[in-house]
């Protein structure tokens, strides 16, 4: 009982940093954005904080959000400009890297009460685990976890399977928790891939030094969907480039051939074969697009790799780069063959 209090009292004292990140959240979600901050904001954990990084909201969003953290537990990190997934929260972390926990959330998410705290002591009790995101709710759906094939193509696992924790490949970057110092060893989200596939590449890293990824089975988070591109077919360019990228990048090299020979083959079957089929012409050209910007960053990517490029993501010891100014990023893609950020 006593040393069972103990380890309880040690836990309750763990400081968590639940990062938002926001975008036009106003006026794209309207209620929904102000239940998905509720919920951030009422966790029944004692010791954490909501960070908001805004990436340049254009509609309002900065000021609703100015006035809702007025005094409160919440600070906002307002950003001039849209930087992308993970260099929003790549910020957000930076700003909070004394903490002990990241726990990274869209906006169209919906929490409950005890979500902070079934997190971290889970996380706690078994320090071998880097990343965990609880069971998403999506579309009627509940996904307990996310494979991923040699090739790179993932899907969602669907059963549950009766124990709290189920393996994956990745962590679902909707409802993200990872502790702070598995993310400033093993590198921080890719600040480069803007949009899709960053927390495959992370949650990759966090496999490879040594720790376990995977879903907490006994909490749930609600996730909206599509509420940040809203269908727009160029999410089929990010996915299909940064999923070249992250190959390239994280494989072992005896695979690397036979992976992206996989990978290239599964986006002809994709995009050629289902999509074409069904004339979504747009779809296949963001599809086709992303590919080939992929296979031109082979390259690069592999440059990077040999120069140790993911040190760049560790360690950071000042938040010089919450001052760096954001290079933009135009509606028409800067080709991912051109690095943003690790070059």
């Amino acid at each position: 009982g006593g040393e069972t209090n103990r380890k309880q009292k040690a836990i309750d004292m763990l400081r968590v940093a639940l990062i938002a990140l926001t975008y036009n959240s106003v006026s794209k979600l309207g209620p929904l954005f102000d239940k998905a901050l509720n919920s951030f904001l009422g966790q029944d954990y004692g010791d954490y904080a909501v960070v908001i990084v805004d990436n340049g909201s254009s509609d309002g969003t900065v000021r609703a959000l100015s006035e809702r953290c007025r005094g409160g537990r919440c600070t906002l990190l307002p950003l001039p400009r849209n930087c992308g997934w993970s260099c929003g929260n790549n910020r957000g972390a930076l700003l909070a890297k004394d903490f002990d926990y990241f726990y990274f959330v869209n906006d169209d998410v919906i929490l409950p009460r005890d979500s902070v705290r079934r997190l971290v002591e889970f996380a706690e009790r078994n320090r071998d685990v880097g990343a965990l995101h609880p069971v998403i709710i999506e579309g009627g759906v509940a996904f307990y976890g996310f494979i991923c094939g040699l090739g790179g193509f993932c899907k969602g696992l669907r059963r549950p399977i009766g124990r709290p924790f189920s393996p994956s490949t990745f962590a679902a970057g909707s409802a993200f928790f990872t502790p702070s110092r598995v993310f400033f060893s093993v590198g921080m989200f890719p600040d480069d891939f803007f949009l899709y596939y960053d927390e495959v590449d992370y949650s990759w890293r966090v496999w490879k030094a040594g720790y376990k990824v995977g879903c907490l089975t006994t909490t749930w988070a609600y996730h909206k969907g599509g509420a940040t591109l809203g269908g727009n077919p160029i999410a089929h360019y990010y996915d299909s480039a940064n999923r070249i990228r992250s190959i390239v990048r994280n494989s072992p090299l005896h695979e690397l051939p036979m992976r992206l020979s996989l990978s290239i083959a599964e986006h002809a079957v994709k995009y050629l074969g289902y999509h074409l089929s069904r004339g979504n012409l747009k779809t296949v050209r963001e599809g086709v697009r992303g590919l080939a910007d992929g296979i031109l960053s082979i390259g690069p990517s592999l440059r990077w790799r040999s120069a140790g490029g993911a040190r760049a993501f560790q360690s950071p010891l000042v938040d010089i780069r919450l001052l760096v100014p954001i290079k933009r990023v135009r509606k028409v893609l800067i080709p991912l063959s051109s690095s943003l950020w690790w070059s």
